[in-house]
């Protein structure tokens, strides 16, 4: 029986939302019942301790005997999302490592088939059990096998699933104690399962891969450090965003760990006046070394009230930049930069703060700067009581047995470019959208004394619809959505 072979894999970074093909192969596929054995586990980035994440059997394909497996879906289950818009962090501790978005796996792989050898007796090794056999056999030790004993009046446990524990050239001892002794005993090892290899570690992270990104290797583009240059943000935004002062924010790229454990690395603030001078440079580092074989997430502040906190001043700033740096070197390849212009037009409205997920599962940011229109939806349940014959005024016929309050939102956008709006394609199909509290002063009429700033509200897009929109056929642009909180109003009669 020949081992199975890996001759296929994923690359280093995949996002967990479609496929993440493994391909094994074995010259021996065509044996009866024959299977690829896969087993999924995590694996911690200190201590490289492994999560199992089950065992999996796959037939090979009838043309050619390889396996194909993805483990996208079951990997898909142990992500999730941070968002943390308040962040600021310090000077020497610039950034935020993030363990939700991203996770490391590998697989072992192996096979499954059924060897049909009777044993013909049983033996005694130490306190364990083994069967003795006719002809030479093909167990090894840690082979998983299947017993089925012609007698099953006595030692009946040995029947099912044991381990191979030693071998000889006729014999097998396994993993279960010695029953009954003094009689001779038959039967049939029907299965055999071996997991002999490991794979490299992957990465699995909370994105997604559209159908034309067939054979693209996100690792080369959004894994900083990386030997091919890869230097991006997980956003798909690149023109310079609105702001206002005041505002929290926070951005999130990969990196590897031998990178972000060099001296000096961090980020540098650029801020830039109205006539594109040069106002005040800021700099700040990571001073802490993570796994050298790792990749890591980070979150870092770029919103106008975190950099604040660092003492980064806006006095005057028309605009403003934040570069990744390693010492005295900044990372300026495309998409290395993000661009951030304050945003100081008066309103009579409120701005209204949303933060949702991309499609690469951090967060960005827009604001909704005109009317804000508020709707409470209202579905009640009632029933007729009927009223006694001496009944007092005062006292009800209908009642209200029970109601559901829904809160919703219209937002409006200010006037955009092109490029900006259809960029905000991304925000109505977002699974994870939240209305940030800059102030702490609430987003709803509804009374609440629980108001702090920073706090994150889950809200659900109600629009079905986006139209892609050009200048050229619809003059200026700009967006309206509506949304309903992502909980409702508490009443007496829920």
């Amino acid at each position: 029986m020949t081992n199975t072979t890996l001759s296929g894999t994923p690359s280093l970074l995949s996002p967990a939302n479609a496929e993440v093909w493994f391909k094994f192969d074995n010259g021996s596929y065509s044996v009866g019942q024959f299977k690829y054995i896969i087993e999924v586990y995590t694996v911690d980035d200190n201590s490289v301790t492994l999560s199992d994440l089950g065992q999996y059997k796959i037939p090979p394909r009838p043309s050619g005997g390889s396996g194909l497996f993805t483990p996208h879906r079951i990997l898909l289950s142990q992500l999730g999302y941070t968002l943390d818009p308040t962040y600021v962090g310090s000077s020497s501790f610039c950034f935020a490592t993030e363990s939700n978005i991203l996770e490391r796996y590998s697989i072992n792989y192996g096979f499954e088939y059924n060897p049909g050898i009777t044993f013909s007796d049983t033996i005694i090794s130490g306190t364990s059990v083994g069967f003795t056999f006719s002809t030479l056999h093909p167990f090894i030790v840690d082979d998983v096998i299947n017993i089925n004993k012609d007698n099953k009046n006595i030692n009946a446990y040995y029947d099912g699933q044991a381990r191979v524990i030693g071998y000889g050239s006729y014999s097998i001892t396994i993993d279960k104690a010695i029953g009954v002794t003094g009689s001779i005993e038959t039967g049939l090892i029907n299965s055999l399962q071996r997991v002999h290899s490991q794979t490299d570690d992957f990465y699995v992270y909370n994105g997604t891969r559209q159908y034309n990104d067939i054979g693209y290797d996100f690792t080369s583009d959004y894994v900083v450090g990386g030997a091919t240059g890869g230097y991006k943000f997980l956003t798909n935004i690149t023109t310079e965003k609105l702001i206002r002062e005041s505002q929290y924010e926070t951005a999130q790229f990969l990196c590897y760990g031998t990178y972000s454990s060099q001296p000096n690395f961090g980020y540098t603030v650029k801020t830039f006046g109205s006539a594109n001078n040069q106002i005040g440079t800021y700099s700040f580092t990571y001073s802490y070394s993570n796994p050298s074989d790792a990749i890591i997430s980070y979150i870092l502040p770029t919103g106008t009230k975190n950099l604040n906190g660092l003492g980064v001043s806006f006095s005057s700033v028309d605009r403003y930049e934040i570069h990744l740096r390693s010492g005295s070197s900044y990372l300026t390849q495309s998409k290395a930069i993000l661009y951030r212009k304050i945003d100081s037009r008066c309103s009579n409205y409120s701005t209204v703060r949303i933060a949702y997920m991309n499609s690469f599962g951090a967060f960005d940011y827009m604001n909704f700067t005109l009317d804000k229109k508020e709707t409470l939806s209202i579905n009640r349940s009632e029933y007729k009581k009927i009223l006694p014959y001496n009944y007092s005024i005062g006292d009800r016929g209908q009642t209200v047995l029970s109601q559901k309050v829904d809160h919703f939102y219209q937002l409006t956008s200010d006037w955009m470019t092109e490029t900006d709006y259809n960029y905000l394609a991304e925000l109505i199909y977002s699974p994870e959208v939240y209305i940030i509290d800059e102030d702490g002063s609430g987003i709803s009429s509804v009374a609440s004394y629980q108001n702090v700033a920073g706090n994150k509200y889950p809200v659900i897009i109600m629009d079905s619809n986006f139209e892609y929109k050009t200048y050229i056929r619809n003059g200026l642009l700009n967006l309206v959505m509506s949304v309903k909180t992502g909980f409702e109003i508490n009443t007496q009669t829920q």
